[in-house]
């Protein structure tokens, strides 16, 4: 619920990476997240892959739960809080083929970036 209150319109500029063209401009909703936002995230997403690992290396023994639980959920947990926005749902046109884009669900970070289905270019969002 918090995300559909805190989404702000912001501007960013969708370009095609490594390309000559120039940007095109386009307001979306973004949920920009503050440095305890990030925390959080980043430790529910830790605690959420790490516990489960911890629990398989117990019942039953099984060591891969070791790695799972002191490497996998740490590093994930890290890329997680790394992420500074979340983007809403929107549409927007491919800076390559023209096409309309919908955005994926969840996408986060800036830049962000995704590939077009259609032309399979890689789309970049970033702040002007």
């Amino acid at each position: 619920m918090r995300y559909l209150v805190a989404m702000q319109p912001t501007v960013v500029h969708a370009g095609v990476m490594d390309s000559q063209r120039p940007p095109l401009s386009f307001t979306l909703p973004v949920l920009h997240l503050s440095g305890l936002d990030r925390v959080r995230r980043g430790a529910l997403r830790m605690l959420m892959i790490s516990v489960p690992g911890a629990l398989v290396t117990i019942i039953p023994p099984h060591p891969c739960g070791l790695f799972i639980a002191f490497v996998v959920g740490p590093v994930l947990g890290f890329i997680t809080w790394l992420e500074k926005a979340v983007f809403g749902a929107a549409t927007i046109t491919c800076p390559k083929c023209s096409e309309a884009l919908p955005l994926p669900a969840k996408l986060t970070g800036w830049p962000a970036r995704f590939s077009c289905p259609k032309c399979k270019a890689m789309v970049e969002l970033r702040l002007p």
